[in-house]
């Protein structure tokens, strides 16, 4: 999910909390609050990063002829940028959140 799409979000939610069903109204007022917490959106972008670094990986590895060595040589390397960051994990925050 793009940052942009955010706001959007939030005001279609914001509208659906008056809608006549009420469990649609009680689940966008769920969501809506939800969302607006610093701890999902911290996670959100956590988790944007992580999928950044998976989704070359994960793209080589659906192809039909994927060569195993290379592959198997992109996950190493992919496990070990995640354990720097997990070893890191400080000055990797601080450099997520600079942005």
């Amino acid at each position: 999910m793009g940052w942009d799409l955010l706001p959007y979000i939030v005001v279609s939610l914001d509208a659906m909390r008056s809608w006549k069903i009420q469990t649609t109204g009680h689940d966008a007022r769920t969501l809506l609050n939800s969302i607006l917490k610093a701890d999902f959106l911290v996670g959100l972008i956590c988790l944007r990063e992580v999928i950044a670094l998976l989704r070359p990986v994960s793209l080589s590895l659906q192809h039909e002829n994927v060569d195993l060595v290379q592959a198997l040589t992109d996950t190493e390397d992919l496990i070990t940028v995640l354990k720097q960051w997990r070893t890191e994990a400080e000055q990797e925050f601080s450099r997520l959140f600079v942005r």
